[in-house]
């Protein structure tokens, strides 16, 4: 049997509007699983939260550890210490995993201190060797500078929310909008200098989810948990990627919607089709015929 790969983004647990309180709400994401991978921003940086960061990872690996779950945590903007992974090969070469924060070197061009982000990642480019043709420098770099905005919140504290800003800084809001259009076509460009043979990559990092296909790439974006949601889940195994919508219930725990809106196979050039849907029975109709005995 083929193992089943489960991929999402994130989470974002440990934040103040955390929806994602407790990795127990996700466990039903991942049955029927072999591994789970989260693609990024799984807890946030700040220390004094209840439970704090450590303890959700502790008790997310503890969790995976009892359903045989393999783990693998990619370390995003907001959590750059979790975690020395940065990206993920899967399909010999043909799907990259990584954040996205990487696609631009300020890594979230609408923020407030965006040129000092700037600043401190083409200085950390300076330094490398080779960091043209590298991802791993660039993604050390990007990781750096989130690094430094982080421990300057600590030292600084953060003047506004991110709402507020927004209010205060009303271009910004065209700044994310362009972004989010041109995510697309910078994935592609990313995929095409340092992983020329992917097919597919599949990001986080902009909230913003969606699939689009560009030359021969498809770019797939899982958004998130937190505001504005609408989270997707990708599932990979042998043959095929298949986008999956992600429901919360009145629970509270997150749950795979068991259709999937696109699925690629395997060998297709990146190019994907939507399945057909599943025909609803009514009650008048007759039992679908099975190969099993009829019971005795």
């Amino acid at each position: 049997m083929s193992e089943r790969t489960l991929i999402i983004s994130d989470t974002h647990m440990a934040r103040r509007d955390r929806p994602v309180s407790s990795p127990r709400l996700l466990r039903p994401l991942w049955e029927g699983f072999d591994h789970l991978v989260i693609n990024g921003d799984t807890v946030e940086i700040p220390i004094g939260t209840d439970p704090g960061p450590s303890e959700l990872i502790d008790e997310l690996h503890e969790l995976c550890g009892a359903d045989d779950m393999a783990l693998t945590l990619i370390a995003g903007n907001h959590d750059p210490h979790l975690s020395e992974l940065r990206h993920l090969m899967l399909w010999e070469g043909r799907i990259l995993l990584t954040h996205g924060d990487v696609l631009h070197p300020a890594i979230a061009p609408w923020a407030l201190n965006a040129r000092h982000l700037v600043r401190t990642t083409y200085l950390g480019l300076r330094r490398m060797r080779h960091h043209h043709r590298r991802l791993d420098d660039r993604l050390e770099a990007h990781r750096a500078s989130a690094r430094f905005y982080w421990t300057h919140l600590a030292n600084n504290g953060r003047p506004f929310t991110a709402l507020r800003e927004f209010a205060l800084r009303p271009w910004a809001v065209a700044t994310m909008l362009y972004y989010w259009w041109k995510v697309p076509s910078m994935a592609d460009e990313l995929a095409a200098q340092h992983a020329p043979y992917a097919d597919f990559i599949i990001l986080g990092h902009t909230h913003r989810a969606g699939i689009w296909e560009v030359g021969k790439r498809v770019v797939i974006n899982t958004g998130c948990f937190p505001f504005p949601g609408r989270p997707l889940a990708v599932a990979v195994d042998e043959s095929s990627v298949c986008v999956h919508r992600i429901q919360r219930g009145r629970d509270g725990h997150y749950r795979l919607v068991p259709q999937p809106i696109r699925r690629f196979e395997r060998g297709r050039g990146g190019r994907g089709h939507a399945p057909p849907p599943i025909p609803r029975r009514r009650a008048t109709d007759p039992a679908p015929a099975t190969d099993e005995p009829a019971a005795s």
